[in-house]
């Protein structure tokens, strides 16, 4: 005898053993061969070391590895044909219910969560005080503002799922905020120039490019601009413009300043004169 459809080759411990799909292809003394399925096995004097529907667990007997050795034997000729089932434990996840979101005057609002999605999006205007995560009632951690993003992150790695459970369906979660419609003016800024080039020879241009801006605007909203387009389109000007070409009389250190209204940063750039 041999198989023709095996059982199925994984299965999850603590449920039951599914022997069912089996089917063996028979050879009878007489020549043929016959198609014969699990549930008439027995007919024909064949049986298995576990039976279908047996729950397996770790400690079941024979178990090795998490690998299950099944046996099926023909009673009265002592053959045998194995098949090794590998088990794995069931993976049951957890999804958190819901964000909490306090802007600065203590107002609330909730983001319900949903079970396939880890990433949100808030518009919102104004200063948000803080955003935690929750199951329920039970706040699970903190929210983490993350301002080259825009974004609030909620890490859940390490925090308790529940003995039910094997682990949180994401360990992070996030809301990206969407403050575009506030174009209050600008309160304070800061520049993000590390893809800025801070190097250059004479004859070559200036490349804010790649100059990023964050910034609280007077109604207190978190915002992200990428690029000097974005930064020129929200009224952010250069002391040198960019595409300026150095000359030989700018080698050295120059200090670009960056400035909207009355607030201004800067940061510089060294300019190398090689044919002096």
């Amino acid at each position: 005898m041999e198989f023709k459809v095996k059982p199925a080759l994984t299965a999850k411990f603590n449920m039951p053993l599914d022997l069912s799909q089996t089917e063996l292809t028979l050879h009878m003394t007489d020549g043929k061969e016959k198609t014969v399925p699990f549930i008439q096995l027995q007919e024909y004097g064949i049986v298995t070391n576990y039976q279908n529907g047996d729950t397996i667990t770790k400690q079941t007997e024979g178990m090795k590895n998490g690998t299950l050795l099944v046996k099926f034997t023909h009673e009265l000729s002592q053959t045998t044909i194995p098949v090794s089932i590998a088990f794995f434990d069931e993976v049951k996840q957890k999804s958190p219910t819901h964000i909490l979101v306090t802007m600065q005057d203590d107002k609330t609002q909730k983001i319900q969560l949903e079970g396939n999605k880890f990433r949100y999006r808030l518009e919102t205007e104004g200063s948000i005080k803080a955003m935690a995560i929750y199951d329920n009632d039970n706040k699970l951690a903190d929210g983490v503002f993350e301002d080259g993003y825009n974004s609030w992150k909620f890490a859940l790695k390490g925090v308790a799922v529940g003995d039910d459970y094997t682990g949180w369906k994401f360990e992070n979660y996030f809301v990206d905020l969407d403050t575009s419609a506030d174009t209050s003016a600008v309160a304070s800024f800061t520049l993000d120039t590390s893809l800025v080039p801070k190097q250059y020879a004479v004859g070559e241009a200036l490349q804010l490019d790649n100059l990023n801006i964050s910034l609280k605007t007077e109604k207190g909203s978190s915002q992200r601009l990428n690029g000097w387009a974005e930064c020129r389109n929200r009224g952010f000007a250069a002391s040198v413009e960019n595409g300026h070409r150095f000359t030989a009389k700018e080698a050295g250190k120059q200090t670009i300043t960056i400035s909207v209204g009355d607030h201004q940063q800067t940061f510089q750039v060294e300019v190398k004169d090689y044919a002096s």
